[in-house]
């Protein structure tokens, strides 16, 4: 479920649901829970149940496959050492063995051979016959030639594909990934607010 501290950014999300533009930016703070958001919209859009409500059922095959990190439709780009700390498998796809043998840690940026299978996805049909869905996280880990990589989908973007690119820094990323992106901050919660939620968790 979405935090009392993000419903303000939730309500702006599903008011978009009937004009949704083909790529959106998540920004704010680290620690707001830009993420959680970006994965619970991406889970409502994929529902099939939802019909006009504001949250996924939760109960759909579509709902069970995106919880448990498994739906054919979306796909989530981070850094290795991020999806090593959050206890995710890697997206990376290595090319082979001796690119096995000289890599030693777990890269902090996102690598252009996520970005570029993530082309591919996107231009595959989707399995379930509505969106695919690519969330980048978080976008401005990435160096110039991976940036202009994910560029080129966001300027032409195949038919039912959507982003959600979620940043700390949006000033950091290409001015070019910006403009193509509408931007939804995730802004800091009242201190009140976030004193409750804290006495609650």
């Amino acid at each position: 479920m979405i935090s009392e501290l993000n419903k303000e950014t939730w309500s702006n999300l599903t008011s978009k649901l009937d004009r949704l533009p083909h790529a959106l930016l998540l920004h704010g703070a680290p620690g707001l829970g830009k993420l959680a958001l970006a994965e619970r919209f991406s889970q409502l859009l994929l529902c099939e149940k939802r019909g006009h409500g504001k949250q996924p059922c939760g109960a759909c095959e579509s709902c069970r496959w995106f919880l448990a990190g498994s739906h054919p439709d979306a796909r989530l780009v981070e850094p290795e050492a991020v999806a090593l700390a959050l206890g995710r498998p890697s997206t990376v796809v290595e090319e082979g063995e001796e690119e096995k043998k000289e890599k030693k840690n777990p890269s902090v940026q996102i690598r252009i051979e996520q970005t570029r299978g993530l082309a591919n996805f996107l231009n595959m049909a989707s399995s379930r016959g509505g969106r695919r869905i690519a969330i980048v996280h978080p976008a401005e880990d990435m160096n110039t030639a991976t940036a202009n990589s994910l560029l080129k989908g966001l300027e032409e973007p195949p038919a039912g594909a959507f982003f959600i690119l979620v940043s700390h820094r949006p000033a950091s990323l290409l001015p070019t990934i910006r403009s193509r992106c509408v931007p939804v901050p995730v802004p800091l919660p009242e201190r009140k607010a976030a004193a409750a939620w804290l006495v609650a968790q």
